[in-house]
């Protein structure tokens, strides 16, 4: 086998890794996309017993910060307020107004 043959090899082994990696992206973005679509706004989630990807359906909340509202939720029990879901790491007053909205402590 030649040289320009083992970069044809090359090139069509990475493109064919690269379609697999995008195909894979693709079909997780869509899966997150249909997360977000199936969330009614209208109805306020309950912080105390939302599970972690309730919570990210969360404007600015993602994977870190949900499972940080777990771990708290577990650790000192049931968050009753803002004061409460501000002290969660990754939580400050900012993003506790911005979700407030959507969410309900009972």
């Amino acid at each position: 086998m030649n040289k320009r043959e083992r970069i044809t090899i090359f090139f069509l082994a990475f493109f064919i890794v690269i379609a697999a990696f995008g195909k894979m992206i693709l079909e997780d973005i869509k899966e997150h996309q249909t997360i977000f679509e199936r969330y009614d706004f209208d109805k306020k989630l309950n912080i105390n017993n939302a599970t972690e990807l309730e919570l990210i359906r969360l404007p600015g909340v993602g994977r870190v910060t949900a499972s940080r509202i777990i771990s708290f939720r577990e650790l000192n029990g049931s968050i009753d307020d803002a004061e409460d879901l501000s002290k969660v790491k990754g939580l400050g007053e900012k993003k506790v107004k911005k979700i407030e909205e959507y969410i309900t402590y009972n």
